[in-house]
């Protein structure tokens, strides 16, 4: 059971996750509707016209804030959110009951929960995963990268790797990361590939850990 140190209380990881989403997003709903269209499958309209259900206002000040049809459309999008619900928990239900018969289905790698654009590149399977990592650290995860993959899917695994090597909880100055990412990866230089630290920082998320790139 992990414990969490956070303004001289602690709390057990999960409930500890909540108050840092709370303190940095204002709520955890906040959180969960800022997440990209491919996680939430929400469009735009969708997210404002949730927000304001959230915040309690009734149909007639959502359509006059938003500026549509009148306060019986207000009313029918609730309607067809609430049937959106009903058809997610469907499938929801329906994808459990198939994990007891696919035996043929591959396990996909779960997506981190920062993750702001979901593609693609996130389609890895744990095989998949076992060859990249076998491929660029031939000599085991605690040793170097022995060269940057040039996929972005390969980067992605082989980052997610690397970041395993900073500590819970832990605070790092640029130096200290930047030492970190040289012993795990000598063969980058993360500075040209600037690209790569965006990504890097997108796994990072507490109870992991909390990176200052720009302090000294």
């Amino acid at each position: 059971m992990e414990i969490a140190d956070y303004e001289n209380r602690f709390y057990k990881a999960e409930r500890f996750m909540r108050i840092h989403i709370e303190s940095a997003h204002g709520s955890v709903f906040n959180y969960l509707i800022g997440m990209d269209k491919k996680l939430t499958g929400l469009t735009d309209h969708q997210k404002s016209l949730l927000r304001l259900f959230y915040q309690g206002k009734n149909d007639s000040d959502i359509q006059q804030e938003l500026g549509i049809g009148s306060a019986s459309t207000i009313r029918h999008h609730r309607f067809a959110l609430k049937e959106k619900e009903r058809q997610a928990k469907t499938f929801l239900a329906m994808m459990e009951l198939l994990k007891e018969k696919d035996e043929y289905a591959p396990a996909f790698l779960p997506v981190h929960k920062t993750a702001r654009m979901v593609d693609d590149r996130y389609n890895i399977t744990k095989e998949e995963q076992e060859k990249i990592i076998k491929k660029y650290f031939p000599e085991g995860t605690n040793h170097s990268l022995v060269k940057f993959p040039p996929r972005e899917k390969q980067r992605l695994v082989v980052l997610r790797e690397i970041v395993k090597r900073l500590e819970v909880e832990c605070i790092y100055t640029e130096k200290e990361l930047n030492e970190i990412l040289k012993s795990a990866a000598a063969c980058v230089d993360f500075k040209q590939a600037a690209f790569v630290l965006p990504i890097l920082y997108s796994f990072t998320n507490p109870p992991r850990s909390l990176l200052m790139p720009n302090s000294k």
